[in-house]
Order: C-alpha cells, then sequence, then structure tokens
C-alpha cells in the first residue's frame, strides 16, 4: 500500500479522481465535509488497550465520513503484506484488519485506517473505479479531499541515520499515492473551502508534502488562462497571429483547458480579456484571461 515517497507520478490519475468524485458526489454533498478529521481525547486515550483504541478511532472515521454502520471491527494481525485492508459487503458491519506492526503507532494507524474506511464511504456510495490502481488512488484522493488529508500526511515519516561516512535517509508514508500528491489534494480541498490552509499538519515530511502540493496547485494558477499572460506570450502570441493572418488561417474561436477545482475539461472564446467562466461539474466560478 505504498508508492514513491514524492514527486507527482500520479497527478493525472488524482484529478481524474477529483472529477469522479464531484461528478458522482455532486459539489453539495462535498461541502458537507467542511471539517477537518481531527483525534478526540477520547480517541487517544493513553490508558486503553490497543485494540480498544482503533475501534474508537474506525467509528470516529465512519462518523466523520457520515456512513451507516452498525460496527467497524478491527484486528492487527502479524502475517499481512499490506498495512490494511477491509472486507467489503451489503451488511452494515466492516472488518478492518491492520499489520501488527501499528498496534502502539498512533499516527500511521489513523492514516491507515482513514484509507480503509474511505473504501466503506466509496462502496455504500457504489462508487468504483477500474482498473484496481485507479480505484486505490480514487480512495486515496476520497480521504483526503473529504477531510482525512491531514491526518494521512501525519502518518508519514522521515528519519536520517549516520554511520561513519554513509548518511541513509529512510522515508514512510502510507497510500496509493505520494506524500506530495496528498498535499496537493489538501491545497485543492482548501481552495475549495475557501480556507488559507490547514494547522493540523505536523511538521517535518507531512509538512514538506503540504507545502510541496500547495506550491504545486499555485504554479498551475499561476499559468493562463487563470493569470494572464506573460509579455513573452503576449509577443509570441501577436507574432503567431500576424503570420496566420497573413497565411490567412483563421484563429480559433475557442480554447480548452482543464478546471482549476475539479479538471473538467472546459472551453472558452477567445475573446482577448478577463471573463467570469461557470464550471459545470463543480459549480465553481472563477475569472480567466482569454
Amino acid at each position: 500500500m505504498s508508492s514513491e515517497p514524492r514527486g507527482f507520478a500520479n497527478l493525472a490519475l488524482v484529478n481524474r479522481s477529483l472529477r469522479e468524485l464531484y461528478l458522482r458526489l455532486t459539489p453539495a454533498r462535498i461541502r458537507q465535509f467542511g471539517t477537518n478529521f481531527e483525534l478526540s481525547p477520547r480517541d487517544n486515550n493513553p490508558g486503553d488497550d490497543p485494540v480498544i483504541r482503533v475501534q474508537k478511532i474506525a467509528h470516529h472515521l465512519a462518523y466523520h465520513y457520515r456512513i451507516s454502520v452498525s460496527a467497524v471491527i478491527v484486528t492487527f494481525r502479524s502475517d499481512m503484506t499490506v498495512p490494511g485492508r477491509v472486507e467489503l459487503s451489503p451488511s452494515s458491519e466492516f472488518f478492518v484488519e491492520l499489520h501488527s506492526d501499528y498496534r502502539h503507532a498512533l499516527n500511521p494507524t489513523v492514516a491507515i485506517l482513514s484509507h480503509e474506511v474511505a473504501h466503506i464511504f466509496l462502496y455504500q456510495a457504489g462508487i468504483r473505479v477500474e482498473p484496481v490502481f485507479f480505484n486505490e488512488v480514487l480512495t486515496d484522493t476520497t480521504a483526503a479531499f473529504l477531510g482525512c488529508g491531514a491526518a494521512i500526511l501525519n502518518g508519514s515519516s522521515q528519519t536520517t541515520t549516520t554511520s561513519g561516512n554513509v548518511v541513509t535517509t529512510q522515508t514512510k508514508h502510507f497510500g496509493y499515492i505520494s506524500v506530495d500528491e496528498f498535499g496537493y489534494v489538501q491545497a485543492k480541498r482548501d481552495a475549495f473551502f475557501r480556507v488559507a490552509q490547514t494547522p493540523l499538519v505536523n511538521r517535518g515530511l507531512p509538512m514538506s508534502g503540504y507545502r510541496t502540493g500547495r506550491r504545486r496547485l499555485r504554479s498551475e494558477l499561476s499559468k493562463p488562462p487563470f493569470a494572464p499572460p506573460s509579455i513573452f506570450t503576449r509577443t509570441f502570441d501577436a507574432l503567431v497571429s500576424g503570420f496566420r493572418n497573413t497565411a490567412q488561417t483563421a484563429r480559433p474561436e475557442k480554447m480548452t483547458f482543464a478546471c482549476a477545482f475539479c479538471s473538467q475539461p472546459l472551453r472558452i472564446p477567445l475573446l482577448g480579456k478577463k471573463i467570469s467562466v461557470h464550471c459545470p461539474t463543480c459549480e465553481e466560478t472563477f475569472l480567466c484571461h482569454t
């Protein structure tokens, strides 16, 4: 249940997943998830047995996702090849298994459970995509975009050890998308809910991934059509336009781009001015420079 810890190798699938969420859940339902998931003191009682603690966390996550369950039963196993897995069924009882390595590791446990309970949410919503890897990316994206992004980021860690002149850095994270991609989804969530930034992300690798994802999103929004073209771009476009006029080639009347929120392909007329664009999928309205 892991991929490369850094980078944006799966960004296209992440954005396809976001579009799928908007289409299948509707923006109105997504707006119900305006609160980020956060552990309560009751969830993190040091005196609790680890099994009791994970049961409480699982139930809290089920409540956060607004899913109908009679029981989420969590157990630990030592013979698993993945950090966690969930058994999905039509009944209202769900069984989650976690690797025993995380029995006493709170942040990794929350990160794993956030993904597994998101599987239950998508199952009950009737949302599944193929192939399997895309479905796992959809599950990660769903978990982060519906409020568990900080919790999943906080499950990641980076340790550096020195032996003689050799320095070794080990990175640990959970999910099928990278730490940076989780940060990107969290940044898109922040933008959707008009939040400057979430204060729940821990220092170290979690904060680094969050900031890298935010920078990636800002970079996308700093380019046309979301931002005015640079002087170089305007000069180049003028030269191309002049060449086309000379060659008696008609200038394209529309331009196509991906919505900044949900990546829905949009087409707008080339009017040479700033216009307001409404996306029918995520129902967001924003200014574009044509």
